[in-house]
């Protein structure tokens, strides 16, 4: 199975180097780190969340099968939700639909691991 998620704004040491104006307005809008697993918890738990499985996958792959994403895109966008914080089913932002900037992520992403 696979869920597109996103955890939310959580409060985390990823900010441990951030200046002190900086980690001041991070606790205004964070949350606590336990609220963050509340959307995997519910990604791997819940029977609801099998409907999810896969749906941003079809999306991403619009630059093998545009015809494909074209048709499921028309349908409500059926095959490009994701969860959110606290297992909110959100659609993706529109620039993420964006087939060139796809073209763009992925010739970038290709030059990151040619020699590896």
């Amino acid at each position: 199975m696979s869920i597109s998620l996103h955890p939310g704004n959580i409060s985390s040491d990823l900010a441990r180097d951030a200046g002190v104006a900086m980690k001041m307005f991070g606790r205004l809008i964070t949350y606590p780190t336990s609220y963050g697993a509340i959307t995997s918890l519910y990604a791997g738990t819940t029977p609801a969340a099998a409907e999810l499985n896969g749906k941003v996958g079809i999306i991403l792959a619009s630059g093998i099968c545009p015809w494909l994403v074209n048709l499921f895109t028309r349908n409500q966008m059926f095959f490009s939700q994701y969860l959110t914080a606290w297992a909110r089913v959100t659609p993706p932002h529109k620039k993420a639909l964006d087939p060139e900037l796809e073209k763009k992520l992925w010739e970038w992403c290709e030059e990151q691991v040619k020699d590896i």
